[in-house]
């Protein structure tokens, strides 16, 4: 086990100021060492890398804060999983988040609304009010476009999404910059957006929440219950697919639509007692979102392409069922407790 990452960030607080408070806090059990630290001015404050082997979290934030006479945000990774931060104001905790307190025990619920986490306070912390937040979403479908003006995503008059760009846009707009791929430095994706599953990745190809929910009801978790689920009719660029499978002791009736033009014949059917299901999945784009509106152009063997690659990265993913990531799961028990449907479901209705 090992600490990969633990930074302090310090608004409104100039380097020279950050380096005093760092000095004052070597007393402390924390394995913190002020001269093998790194120090970077910003224009809304000074980020600190502490030095490899600190395990200061809270003690070492409250003492920071207290040295400055204001706020200081510890962020941490430990072992890539056990993440967090802390922050403290004036000598006292005023935040925190962790989606996994403990380590070695089970946790009750109060100890997991005690690390839940509060968005607004964190920007109150550093002075940003939250009309000031500009959030850009990225997207393979133009429909976000018009999704993110919708009156029922704003909170107060702030939209949750400000902008919707497509990955045709952002190609575009990389090309423009000038920016070489094969150049870059690898880093790690910011966390907690570097916690996915397998299942998450599948959901833009068609039939892939089909498969992600079946994995999800599935009783049996084994890796030959997964390839199981993959050669049961759910995957294929095929616009209607059906299938059935066993669960809980139910058979359970599966219809898999892509393109909305094909969506129509089977609602059609269904009205007139041709055919039942007990769950459809319907994707607005012909083999799902990989061939969303937003995407570059390509012919149909390419976006089956497409498909493979989404597959090839569930291979890949250490985790394959969407409960199983913990960041999500975290979510749910805070920010998103008791307001899922507010804030993730809307309702549509007939234009004309």
């Amino acid at each position: 086990m090992g600490l990969f990452l633990h930074t302090a960030l310090l608004p409104r607080c100039g380097e020279a100021e950050a380096r005093r408070a760092v000095d004052a806090c070597a007393e402390l059990s924390v394995g913190l060492v002020p001269e093998a630290c790194r120090y970077q001015e910003f224009a809304a404050g000074t980020a600190v890398w502490c030095n490899e082997g600190c395990s200061g979290y809270e003690e070492l934030a409250l003492s920071l804060s207290a040295n400055l006479a204001g706020p200081a945000l510890l962020l941490y990774i430990y072992d890539d999983d056990f993440w967090g931060y802390y922050l403290c104001a004036d000598g006292r905790t005023v935040d925190q988040f962790c989606p996994l307190p403990s380590y070695f025990a089970d946790v009750s619920e109060a100890e997991r609304r005690r690390f839940s986490g509060d968005a607004k306070a964190v920007a109150r912390c550093f002075g940003v009010e939250p009309e000031r937040i500009f959030s850009v979403s990225i997207m393979p479908c133009t429909a976000k476009k018009f999704e993110v003006a919708r009156p029922e995503f704003k909170r107060g008059g702030v939209s949750d999404v400000d902008y919707a760009v497509t990955t045709q846009e952002l190609i575009s707009m990389i090309r423009q910059a000038g920016i070489v791929f094969d150049e870059l430095e690898p880093e790690s994706v910011d966390m907690p957006f570097g916690v996915s599953t397998g299942a998450g990745v599948i959901f833009g190809v068609t039939g892939g929440v089909t498969e992600a929910v079946i994995r999800r009801l599935s009783d049996d978790k084994s890796t030959s219950a997964l390839r199981a689920i993959a050669f049961n009719g759910v995957r294929g660029m095929e616009s209607v697919k059906e299938t059935t499978v066993e669960i809980g002791g139910k058979t359970v009736r599966i219809a898999i639509v892509s393109g909305l033009a094909n969506a129509r014949p089977l609602m059609d059917q269904l009205a007139q007692g041709q055919c039942e299901y007990d769950f459809i999945e319907v994707m607005a784009c012909p083999g799902g979102c990989v061939s969303g509106a937003g995407q570059p152009f390509a012919v149909k063997a390419e976006k089956a392409k497409r498909g493979q690659g989404l597959y090839q990265a569930d291979r890949m993913s250490p985790i394959k069922r969407s409960e199983e990531n913990y960041a999500v799961t975290a979510l749910y028990d805070s920010v998103l407790k008791g307001r899922v449907h507010e804030l993730l479901h809307v309702d549509y209705v007939k234009q004309s």
